[in-house]
């Protein structure tokens, strides 16, 4: 179930960036939408990569790093819903919480399993 939850929370993700995107590009028209709409998406990465990743470069403890993450995720949801792609929020939130509760309760339940959380 892991891994199951794991592929969930990566889709949640990609619909993120996507939320992030489509956000960047109605806040602004011409060349400045194009900026946020490459910035926001970038920027959130960036994070995401140097913290959130499972190959992360500086990784957060495990309870943090559910939290921060589900708090990224959930805000592509409301950006894309800000956007006007409510079917993008609603996919994205409900993969980030599905995704999310299946990839750590699967950890939890594995007998001998040493998670501190």
């Amino acid at each position: 179930m892991k891994t199951f939850g794991a592929g969930l929370v990566f889709l949640a993700e990609l619909g993120m960036y996507a939320g992030y995107t489509v956000l960047g590009w109605s806040l602004a028209e011409g060349v400045l939408g194009v900026v946020r709409a490459v910035a926001l998406p970038v920027a959130v990465a960036v994070l995401w990569g140097l913290f959130l990743a499972p190959k992360a470069m500086r990784p957060m403890p495990p309870a943090p790093t559910v939290v921060v993450r589900l708090l990224l995720l959930l805000g592509g949801a409301v950006a894309a819903s800000f956007a006007g792609f409510w079917w993008l929020a609603v996919a994205v939130a409900v993969l980030a919480m599905v995704g999310t509760l299946l990839a750590r309760g699967a950890e939890r339940e594995r007998p001998g399993s040493h998670s501190p959380n």
